[in-house]
């Protein structure tokens, strides 16, 4: 058999050629945008925890405050109708206080937070943790008191008062250092997406420059040719046709 009866044809193999090009262009296009929709809905989630945790870390400054306000009051009402009502807001307030202490660390599947791995946040919340527990201390101690003997006395108001304020400006302030520490690592990590997009831009850039010199480029050179061979082929083809009747006439 003839070997040129084995070889594919000129434009059949100029077709696979690009074909395969277009297969390879448009998967690693493809695939940039399925790696962009993931980094991009795994930010989304992410900041959904990042503004649920803030969220929540700012909100034990203000139960810290609530808690020294509540047995203020207690102070300045003893044994009247009001102490039932702030005893029991001061039990609902240390304990939403000590639940999301608990979850901002080890994380709480009620209140939605995830559990913390960053080593320099859980180093805060270590020392923190002294007066956090001093302040809980003083407070269910109160609880307990009033629960046994029905009332509070005022040695045990001042007592518990003056550990509250003892502690509380340092909570505050160890507080609010890691709240701002969840908004540096949000940020930051809003960056890191950044940076990933600008890369899969420039790689999506980079497909395109690539069809356009392997792919378009090739086709458009090949077209012309086929074009310019379609004429050449039009114009021979007419130039026998003239010359077949120019026979046929003087015949």
């Amino acid at each position: 058999m003839n070997n040129s009866k084995l070889q594919k044809p000129l434009d059949t193999v100029t077709f696979l050629r690009i074909r395969k090009w277009y297969i390879l262009a448009f998967a690693g296009i493809a695939l940039t945008i399925i790696c962009a929709q993931i980094l991009i809905q795994n930010h989304l989630n992410s900041q959904l925890n990042d503004s649920r945790v803030i969220n929540v870390a700012g909100r034990q400054r203000a139960y810290s405050q609530k808690l020294v306000k509540e047995v203020l009051l207690l102070k300045e009402t003893p044994n009247t109708d009001d102490e039932q009502h702030l005893i029991s807001e001061l039990k609902k307030t240390v304990s939403v206080w000590k639940a999301s202490h608990q979850g901002l660390q080890s994380g709480d599947e009620s209140l939605h937070l995830p559990e913390e791995n960053d080593t320099e946040i859980l180093a805060l919340f270590q020392a923190l943790e002294p007066h956090h527990s001093a302040m809980v201390t003083a407070v269910d101690h109160l609880i307990a008191f009033e629960a046994e003997n029905n009332s509070i006395t005022a040695e045990i108001l001042t007592t518990v008062t003056i550990t509250l304020l003892d502690h509380e400006r340092r909570f505050l302030l160890l507080m609010d250092t890691i709240v701002n520490k969840y908004d540096e690592r949000s940020k930051a990590q809003l960056q890191n997406l950044k940076r990933k997009e600008y890369l899969l831009l420039a790689f999506s850039l980079l497909i395109l420059l690539l069809e356009m010199l392997f792919i378009f480029r090739p086709l458009s050179i090949q077209i012309r040719k086929t074009i310019s061979n379609l004429m050449r082929s039009q114009l021979k083809s007419d130039t026998h046709a003239k010359e077949i009747e120019q026979l046929f006439i003087e015949k």
